[in-house]
């Protein structure tokens, strides 16, 4: 086993020590103002910037996935774009930012370190949504909160982490919609905002088959934050025992370690939601009728039922979430769309009344595994 790398702390502590100062990382992350150590930042990097060559940037390029053309075919790109548009003609479509506030990527539980953090208070988006929950947060506090406002954009967005497959890219396209209003009781909110969604997805991937690529069957997963932390209370699972994982395989390693095992693939919730928590199952029942069951209708074929082992996201998403899965002939099963409801403007509006519904189709990752053939 190699030798484990350095983790960025213990790299500042030692050029802090280098440097005579101990105090040094303190006083820059605590003492100096932001907008002076946005000042010493620019002056390095000006002054680095100074020496570097073309041949410098070339090396980089060939070297680094992160900087380097995506491989992707642009025009195909763009037209799936404009198939996804046309299929979400009920929202309102925007063009982001390449940049969010810094920080406000960690605000919603995502290690800075897996954002590419840029000087002047910015960083490189690394989530549409949250740039989204801005703007929707926004337009409510200026336009006011009786109605609900619908938005969807694609992006391409960077992510820090190496991938291990050489046909995919360290930056991606993503097709992301958010829905935003108050709660009007009874979760009917969340249920019609699901079906909105949903039903978006749905018809761009019919859209899609329809034009020859190569679309298997869809399956919809419908699971709770609410339920699983419940399920995991009553197994004796101290939830803060799961705070900071946010990758399914951490997940799957600490139920491993603990013997757990989780009810799985459910279609009828209230024959394991039960007992103590059957207010949870009668919750669940009502986003069966109201939304996989009208889905199923309007899109016949589409499968959908509830995961009830989905830990991905609970420490995320609060309340409804959900996956769409491509079930490929071979027999993968390949989620490409992530979605739930998350506590963000009510955060910015300071309103717990506020509701938000986030979701993405990694419409990229459709064109590398599905489109047809040359055009």
């Amino acid at each position: 086993m190699g030798k484990e790398r350095p983790t960025t702390k213990q790299i500042a502590e030692a050029i802090a020590r280098r440097a005579g100062n101990e105090e040094l990382t303190r006083i820059l992350v605590d003492e100096l103002p932001g907008s002076e150590l946005a000042s010493l930042l620019l002056h390095v990097m000006r002054e680095r910037g100074r020496s570097v060559t073309w041949a410098d940037a070339l090396r980089l390029v060939e070297r680094n996935g992160l900087v380097r053309a995506d491989t992707a075919d642009a025009r195909v790109l763009t037209e799936l774009d404009a198939r996804a548009f046309a299929a979400a003609e009920g929202f309102d479509a925007v063009e982001l930012s390449p940049v969010a506030p810094f920080g406000v990527n960690a605000l919603t539980g995502i290690d800075q370190n897996n954002v590419l953090t840029a000087t002047r208070g910015t960083e490189v988006l690394a989530d549409p949504t949250i740039a989204m929950a801005l703007e929707c947060a926004s337009r409510r506090k200026r336009d006011g909160r009786t109605g609900v406002v619908r938005l969807a954009a694609s992006h391409r967005l960077i992510r820090m982490q190496p991938f291990d497959d050489p046909g995919f890219s360290r930056h991606f396209r993503l097709f992301a919609l958010v829905t935003a209003g108050r709660d009007t009781g009874d979760e009917r909110f969340e249920q019609e905002a699901l079906r909105e969604q949903l039903a978006v997805w749905l018809a761009l991937l019919a859209d899609l088959r329809a034009a020859g690529w190569d679309i298997p069957d869809v399956r919809i997963e419908l699971s709770d934050t609410r339920v699983m932390r419940a399920l995991l209370t009553s197994a004796g699972v101290p939830l803060e025992s799961l705070r900071g994982h946010v990758s399914p395989m951490k997940f799957d390693e600490e139920l491993k370690r603990r013997g757990l095992k989780l009810p799985g693939a459910v279609t009828e919730p209230l024959k394991v939601l039960d007992g103590e928590l059957r207010r949870l199952g009668e919750r669940m029942e009502r986003l069966r009728t109201g939304v996989l069951e009208p889905l199923a209708t309007r899109f016949p074929g589409t499968e959908g039922r509830f995961d009830f082992s989905r830990l991905h996201g609970v420490n995320y998403y609060e309340g409804p979430t959900v996956h769409v899965v491509l079930c490929h002939p071979d027999g993968r099963e390949l989620p490409v769309g992530d979605g739930g409801f998350t506590t963000w403007t009510q955060s910015l509006l300071n309103d717990r009344k506020e509701r938000l519904l986030t979701g993405a189709l990694g419409t990229e990752f459709l064109y590398r595994v599905f489109r047809p053939g040359p055009l």
